[in-house]
C-alpha cells in the first residue's frame, strides 16, 4: 500500500512539474511572439524551450506564418520602392516635354521673337505635344492591360504578312537611320492564334524599339518546330555595356538613364504583357558582338 501511495505521489509530482514547465513554455512562446511582432525586421522564429510534443505542431504552424509574413513584408517594401521609382520616372517623363512646351510658349510671347522664330518654336511645340500625347496614351494602355481591360478576340493571323506590312510603314524611318532590314527568305509561312489589334501593337512596339536603339542592320526570321513557332528580330546595337538584359521587359526600364530622349521604357513591357495575355512568350538576349535579339515563342503555330 505504501508503495502504491509513493508511486501515486511521484506521478502527481511529475504531472505538476510537467504542467508547470508547459505553462512556463507557453508564456515564453508568448514573449517570443511579442518580441517578433515589435521587431521591424527580424529572422527570428519561435523555439520550443523544453521540446514538448504538444507544442511542436503549434510552433511549426506559428513559424510558417511568421516566415510568410516576413516574406510578404520584404515583397511589400520592394514593391513600394519600385512604385516610388516608377512614379518618379513617370513624373520626369511627363514633365520634360511639358516644360519644353511651356518654355517655347514663353519664347513665342517674347516681343523680340521674330515671326520666323515663332514658326520654328511652334513646330517644336507640336512635336513635344505629340510626344506627351503618346506618353500619356502608353501609360493609359499599360494600366488597362494590367487591370485586364483588354478583351481578347482571338483568330488565326498570318504573322509574315502582318509583320511585312508594318515594316513597310517604317520604310522611310529605317532609310533615314541608314538601317538595312533583312527578312530571311527561308522563313516558313507562319500562322498563329492571336488578337489582331494586340499583335499589331506588339510588332509596332518591337519595330520602334529597333529604331530607337538599333543601328546598321536588322534581321528578321520565322521558324516552325513541332507545332511551335518562333519569330526572331535581331538588330545591331552600340549599347551592349549599358543594357541590363534581365530588365528590358520591366516597366519603365530605359537605356536612357536621364530619360530625356522621349523613351519611357514602356514599349517592350506592353509587348510582353500582350503576348502573355494571348498565350505566347517573349525573351531577349544580347551577345558580345552587339547583336540584340527579341524572340517570340508562338504557342500552337501552323
Amino acid at each position: 500500500m505504501e508503495i502504491l501511495t509513493g508511486i501515486f505521489i511521484l506521478l502527481v509530482i511529475i504531472l505538476f512539474v510537467r504542467h508547470y514547465l508547459l505553462v512556463k513554455d507557453i508564456k515564453d512562446i508568448r514573449k517570443q511572439l511579442e518580441v517578433i511582432q515589435e521587431a521591424e525586421e527580424t529572422n527570428q522564429i519561435v523555439t520550443n524551450p523544453h521540446n514538448f510534443f504538444e507544442l511542436n505542431r503549434l510552433i511549426q504552424v506559428i513559424n510558417l506564418d511568421i516566415v510568410r509574413n516576413q516574406a510578404n513584408l520584404v515583397q511589400y517594401r520592394a514593391n513600394e520602392q519600385m512604385l516610388k521609382e516608377q512614379m518618379t520616372n513617370i513624373s520626369h517623363d511627363l514633365r520634360t516635354p511639358l516644360a519644353s512646351i511651356l518654355g517655347y510658349f514663353e519664347l513665342m510671347n517674347d516681343e523680340e521673337t521674330t515671326e520666323e522664330e515663332k514658326q520654328q518654336y511652334l513646330k517644336v511645340i507640336q512635336k513635344r505635344s505629340k510626344l506627351l500625347q503618346v506618353l500619356i496614351a502608353n501609360y493609359y494602355d499599360l494600366a488597362r492591360i494590367e487591370s485586364d481591360e483588354y478583351p481578347l478576340q482571338m483568330r488565326t493571323i498570318h504573322v509574315n504578312t502582318m509583320l511585312a506590312e508594318i515594316l513597310a510603314t517604317f520604310y522611310y524611318d529605317f532609310s533615314n537611320k541608314c538601317m538595312n532590314v533583312e527578312v530571311s527568305q527561308d522563313s516558313p509561312s507562319l500562322h498563329v492564334l492571336a488578337d489582331e489589334k494586340m499583335l499589331h501593337r506588339v510588332f509596332i512596339n518591337l519595330i520602334q524599339n529597333v529604331l530607337k536603339h538599333g543601328c546598321e542592320e536588322c534581321k528578321i526570321a520565322h521558324q516552325i518546330n513541332d507545332n511551335h513557332g518562333f519569330t526572331k528580330i535581331t538588330n545591331k546595337t552600340s549599347k551592349v555595356e549599358d543594357m541590363e538584359i534581365e530588365q528590358v521587359f520591366t516597366r519603365l526600364y530605359s537605356l536612357d538613364k536621364t530619360r530625356n530622349t522621349g523613351s519611357a521604357g514602356i514599349g517592350l513591357t506592353i509587348a510582353h504583357l500582350l503576348l502573355e495575355k494571348m498565350g505566347h512568350q517573349i525573351t531577349a538576349d544580347i551577345d558580345e558582338d552587339g547583336w540584340f535579339s527579341i524572340t517570340i515563342y508562338w504557342n500552337h503555330a501552323i
